[in-house]
């Protein structure tokens, strides 16, 4: 497929995790336009499943949507942090669990229409206690929840986290979860 060509870009903003670009392309056939882009580092999205089969989510509020979401633990991957090695700080930070097991689910792209952020999703098992080391800022809730619990909180529209959706849904047809 052919591409479009960048012929100039802006840095409007930066930000830790983000930076914001306002970009001139030239489409295939000669026009040109301008694109808003945010370049994103990426994130790890861990699906932690106990020994009993339940899966732990959270409860936390996002500020970007002004209300509190159930979620799968998630977190922004760090300049130079392996995705992996993202999702095991992450665990230990938000969950205080470390896992013995990790399973890639693959890859998700939440906004592909102005962010280029990639989340890498993976399957943790194998749970055992690690000392917690949350953000000042994290107000966490853990919430454990059978498969079935998940799937009824999806349909009732108390799970309305796009990427925990997915990620679900990823495990369960992949196998690695069941209903």
């Amino acid at each position: 497929m052919e591409r479009h060509k960048t012929r100039q870009r802006k840095v409007v903003h930066e930000s830790r995790n983000f930076t914001l670009e306002t970009e001139e392309i030239e489409l295939v056939g000669g026009k040109v336009v301008t694109r808003d882009r945010v370049v994103h580092n990426g994130a790890a999205v861990m699906i932690p499943q106990m020994d009993d089969g339940r899966l732990i989510m959270v409860r936390q509020y996002r500020h970007s949507v002004r209300e509190e979401l159930v979620e799968f633990p998630a977190g922004t991957i760090d300049k130079g942090e392996q995705p992996l090695d993202c999702a095991k700080r992450e665990l230990i930070e938000e969950v205080g669990q470390s896992a013995r097991d990790w399973l890639s689910l693959g890859i998700l792209y939440p906004c592909p229409g102005f962010c280029s952020e990639i989340q890498h999703v993976y399957l943790a098992r194998g749970l055992s206690h690690a000392e917690q080391d949350r953000d000042e800022d994290e107000l966490i809730e853990l919430l454990p929840m059978n498969p079935r619990e998940v799937v009824e909180a999806i349909k009732s529209h108390r799970i309305l986290d796009g990427k925990s959706i997915a990620a679900f849904y990823r495990a369960v047809i992949s196998g690695n979860i069941s209903l």
